[in-house]
């Protein structure tokens, strides 16, 4: 499978879930600077704000020679894959108790400066031994409000309690604040349950 194929499933059952609790296209709120491309749909902003939308496939050239060089490291495909093949607006869902929220990635965004910070956030001292992108945030019945997060050498994706990590001033190995959610991140998106 690929990641394309893995977004697709996954947009499919988003589709569908939306089309059969509410009669319409997945909504969430307009955002002006977001309408590039034609990812919401014409005609559908609500008086609340909110607008129906699509995911679309980007074509835009990613220079990740240089996005690489910077970081001082290869992007594991998969990754690179995961911020280049569509804009979307929301990608949430269940994964094994897990729930998860990706961030979004829209059409006025800078790749390459979504990719930078994603692997730059957290504390950097802290995360340097590893190299960790963040795509958004986790609950489940033992963590809340976690740092969703996908390693770049073997697309493992993991949850990361900062808050606990905090609580011990850093001083503890960070795998004591990660928790697995999936072997892989097309695995996840392929697979997760819409809610």
């Amino acid at each position: 499978m690929s990641m394309k194929e893995a977004l697709e499933n996954y947009f499919k059952r988003l589709e569908s879930s939306c089309q059969n609790k509410n009669g319409c296209m997945p909504k969430t709120v307009y955002v002006e600077k977001c309408d590039l491309h034609g990812i919401y749909i014409k005609g559908s902003l609500d008086q609340e704000g909110y607008a129906e939308w699509k995911p679309i496939l980007q074509n835009q050239f990613i220079d990740f020679e240089q996005i690489e060089k910077e970081l001082g490291f290869k992007i594991n495909e998969q990754i690179k894959k995961f911020f280049t093949t569509y804009w979307f607006m929301q990608m949430y869902g269940n994964y094994n108790g897990n729930e998860c929220y990706f961030n979004k990635i829209v059409p006025n965004a800078d790749i390459r400066d979504i990719i930078l910070k994603s692997h730059h956030s957290g504390n950097i001292d802290y995360m340097k031994p590893y190299n960790y992108f963040h795509i958004g945030d986790v609950d489940n019945i033992d963590h809340e409000d976690c740092g969703l997060y996908v390693e770049n050498s073997t697309c493992k994706v993991v949850g990361i309690d900062w808050d606990g990590a905090m609580d011990c001033d850093f001083s503890k190995p960070l795998s004591e604040f990660m928790f697995k959610i999936c072997d892989s991140l097309e695995e996840l998106i392929d697979t997760m349950e819409v809610k």
